[in-house]
C-alpha cells in the first residue's frame, strides 16, 4: 500500500494512523527468505553463481544458498532470524560475508527461498512492543506438517501475547489427518489460542477443530482489499455494522486497500472514511472496540429436562396439526417424540435429534397458523360489520402460533455450538416448501373428499398437453427456483435490492423481512378478509403461509441475537398489517369499480 502513487507515508506513519483510527489488532502472515529479501532484511545468493561475480567467494561450496543479513539489523534481531531459519533448515552453517553475518544453507536457492519460516518474530515484537498492537497469527494450512517447528512457533507466538489463530487457505492446519488436528488443538489449548471462524468461508475441519479447542472460537468477518478499494465507504460501514449487530461477528478483518485504480491518497481517504464510520456506528449501537474474546460456554450442554420440556411443546403442536388431516394421528407424535429423544441422547446423537425436532417444529408452526386462520375465518363469517377488525385479530393470533414455534426452535437450538455457528439449523429448503405443501393439502381436503380429489387428479393427468401448459409450467418453475434461492446466504439479488434493504435498516434500526412486509402478511390479511366476506380465498391463504414461514425462519438464525430477531418480527408484523389494510381498501375499491362498470347499482350484489 505504501508503494501506491500519491501516498506520502512511511511504514511507521501508516501504523500510527491505523492506531489512531482504533485499529487494535494486526494479522501477520508467515514469511520466507524471498519475502525477507524483498523487505531488505537479508540478501540471497546462489553459491554456484558467486565465483563469476565475486572473486573472494571461490571457497564456498556449489549449489548452496548464502543468506546475508542486512547491516541495519542488531545482534538480537540477527539471532532471532537465525533461530527461525535453523528451525526449518536442518543443515546450516554460520558464515561472515564482506563484514556481514551470514548463513550457508546446504540446499539450492530455488529449494529454500519459498519455504515457510513462520511469523516474522522481529516484526511481531516491533508491532507489539513499540506500537502496542494486539496480533493475530495467520498460519498457512497447506504445508508440510513439521511438529517440532510448529510447536516452537506456537510457543514463540504465545510469549508475544498472541492468542488469535487464523488459518490461511481452504482448510485448517492438520486437516484431514485426525491425529494432526488433535495435535494442533493441543497446542492451541496449551498456549491459549482462540480459533477464528471466517464467515462465508467454511474452512474444512474448522468446526471439528473448534470442538477439539473447547469451543474457544471467535467469528470473523473478512473484507478483501478489492471490497475496501471498490465499494463506497457507506456500504462498507453498513456491512460491518450488520455483521456485528445481526450476526454476532466479533472480529472485523479489513485487508488494506492496496489493490486500487485510485491514487494512494484517494484510496487512504476512502479507507479513512470507512474506518471512522464503522467505529462511530458501532459505538452508537453500544459496542466497543477492544480485544475480542470467545462467547462464554457457561450455558453449553443445557440440562436434558430443559430440552425435553421444549420438545414436548413442539410435539404437542405437531399432534394438533396432524389431527387436522386425520384425527386418530393425534396420539402418535408425543410418544414417538419422547422415544426419539431418549434414543438420541443415549446414543450421543443429541444435536442431530434437536435439529430434527427444530425442523419439525419450524414446519408445524406456520402450517398450523394458516389452518387456524382458515378455521377462525370460517367462524367469523357472520360478523360483517367488523370484517377488517376481525381480519386483524385473526392475523395477529396466527402470528402468535408461528412465534410460538419460532421460540421453540430457538430454545431447542440454544446451545453455544449453534450460537457460534459450529452447528446450525438444518432443513431450510424443507421449511420453505413444506408449510406451503401442507397448507395446500389441507385446503384441498377441506373442500373435496379424498375420492373426489383422486378423480380430479386422474382427470387432470389424462388431459392433452398444450403449449400454454408448458409455458405456465416454465413460469411456475422459474418462480419456484427464485423462491427457493432466497433461502441461502448466496441468494440471487435483484437490482437495487441491497440499497432498499439498507434503507429499511436505516429507517427501523433492524431490517424487517421483505417477504413478510410486502408479500406474506398483506396477502394473509387479504385472504382472511375475503374468506369471511366471500367464502373464497384458498390460493391466497397458500401465499400467506410464506409470511408465517418467514417468522419462524428468522429465529433459525441462531447466531443472530434473539432480541434482534424479535424486533425484526414485530416490525414486519406491524408494517405487513398496515400494507394488508391498504390491500383490503384497494381490493374493495377495485370490486366497486368492477360492479359500477357493469351497471350494478346495488352494492349488496357483491355478496352473491
Amino acid at each position: 500500500m505504501l508503494e501506491q502513487d500519491g501516498l506520502d507515508l512511511n511504514r511507521n506513519e501508516l501504523l500510527m494512523y491505523l492506531k489512531e483510527k482504533n485499529v487494535n489488532t494486526i494479522a501477520l502472515y508467515e514469511t520466507n527468505l524471498k519475502e525477507m529479501q524483498d523487505n531488505k532484511i537479508v540478501s540471497l545468493y546462489d553459491t554456484s553463481s558467486l565465483p563469476f561475480i565475486l572473486n573472494d567467494a571461490y571457497m564456498l561450496p556449489l549449489d548452496h544458498t548464502l543468506v546475508v543479513f542486512s547491516p541495519a539489523l542488531n545482534h538480537e534481531e540477527i539471532d532471532l532470524y537465525t533461530e527461525m531459519i535453523s528451525r526449518v533448515f536442518n543443515d546450516i552453517q554460520p558464515y561472515e560475508f564482506q563484514g556481514s553475518k551470514a548463513l550457508i544453507i546446504k540446499e539450492e536457492i530455488h529449494q529454500v527461498e519459498n519455504r515457510l519460516l513462520g511469523i516474522d518474530l522481529v516484526l511481531a515484537k516491533i508491532l507489539h512492543h513499540e506500537f502496542d498492537f494486539n496480533l493475530a497469527a495467520r498460519l498457512k494450512s497447506n504445508r508440510k506438517f513439521d511438529p517440532n517447528f510448529l510447536e516452537w512457533q506456537f510457543a514463540q507466538l504465545s510469549k508475544l501475547g498472541i492468542n488469535k489463530m487464523i488459518f490461511d487457505g481452504g482448510q485448517v492446519l492438520g486437516y484431514p489427518d485426525t491425529e494432526q488436528m488433535k495435535q494442533v488443538s493441543e497446542w492451541m489449548n496449551t498456549y491459549g489460542f482462540n480459533l477464528s471462524l471466517i464467515e462465508f468461508h467454511d474452512q474444512l475441519g474448522s468446526k471439528s477443530l473448534s470442538r477439539l479447542n473447547k469451543l474457544q472460537s471467535i467469528r470473523l468477518f473478512s473484507m478483501s482489499s478489492q471490497v475496501l478499494a471498490g465499494y463506497h465507504p457507506q456500504r462498507i460501514i453498513d456491512m460491518a455494522s450488520l455483521a456485528v449487530t445481526e450476526r454476532n461477528i466479533r472480529i472485523l478483518y479489513m485487508h488494506l486497500p492496496y489493490v486500487s485504480a485510485l491514487p494512494g491518497n484517494e484510496s487512504i481517504k476512502k479507507f479513512d472514511e470507512a474506518l471512522t464510520g464503522i467505529v462511530t456506528k458501532l459505538n452508537d449501537k453500544g459496542y466497543e472496540l477492544g480485544d475480542a474474546i470467545p462467547f462464554s460456554s457457561d450455558y453449553s450442554q443445557q440440562n436434558n429436562w430443559y430440552y425435553l420440556g421444549i420438545a414436548l411443546g413442539v410435539f404437542s403442536l405437531i399432534s394438533l396439526l396432524v389431527s387436522k388431516f386425520w384425527f386418530p394421528l393425534i396420539y402418535i407424535p408425543l410418544p414417538l417424540g419422547i422415544a426419539l429423544y431418549t434414543i438420541g441422547f443415549i446414543t450421543k446423537h443429541d444435536v442431530l435429534i434437536l435439529q430434527l425436532f427444530a425442523l419439525l417444529g419450524a414446519v408445524a408452526a406456520p402450517t398450523m397458523a394458516i389452518i387456524k386462520a382458515v378455521e377462525w375465518s370460517q367462524q367469523k363469517k357472520q360478523s360483517r360489520p367488523f370484517l377488517a377488525l376481525n381480519s386483524i385479530l385473526i392475523f395477529i393470533s396466527a402470528c402468535f402460533i408461528s412465534l410460538y414455534g419460532a421460540l421453540a426452535v430457538a430454545g431447542l437450538l440454544s446451545d453455544i455450538v449453534f450460537i457460534k455457528y459450529i452447528e446450525q439449523f438444518r432443513g431450510v429448503k424443507l421449511l420453505f416448501i413444506m408449510p406451503i405443501v401442507l397448507t395446500s393439502v389441507y385446503l384441498v381436503l377441506a373442500q373435496y373428499s379424498i375420492s373426489e380429489v383422486i378423480k380430479r387428479v386422474h382427470r387432470f393427468l389424462n388431459q392433452a398437453l398444450l403449449v400454454k401448459h408448458l409455458l405456465i409450467l416454465a413460469v411456475v418453475f422459474i418462480i419456484g427456483w427464485y423462491y427457493l434461492s432466497r433461502s441461502g446466504n448466496y441468494a440471487f439479488i435483484l437490482p437495487f435490492e441491497l440499497e432498499f434493504r439498507q434503507l429499511l435498516a436505516d429507517l427501523f434500526g433492524v431490517r424487517p423481512r421483505t417477504k413478510e412486509v410486502f408479500f406474506g402478511h398483506p396477502l394473509l390479511i387479504l385472504a382472511i378478509y375475503c374468506f369471511m366476506k366471500y367464502g373464497r380465498a384458498s390460493l391466497v391463504f397458500v401465499f400467506g403461509a410464506i409470511g408465517q414461514m418467514s417468522i419462524v425462519n428468522t429465529f433459525t438464525h441462531l447466531h443472530t441475537p434473539l432480541l434482534v430477531s424479535l424486533e425484526r418480527t414485530i416490525i414486519g408484523l406491524i408494517l405487513g398489517l398496515l400494507i394488508g389494510l391498504l390491500l383490503i381498501w384497494l381490493f374493495n375499491l377495485s370490486i366497486k369499480k368492477w360492479i359500477e362498470k357493469r351497471g350494478y347499482k346495488n352494492w349488496a350484489i357483491s355478496k352473491k
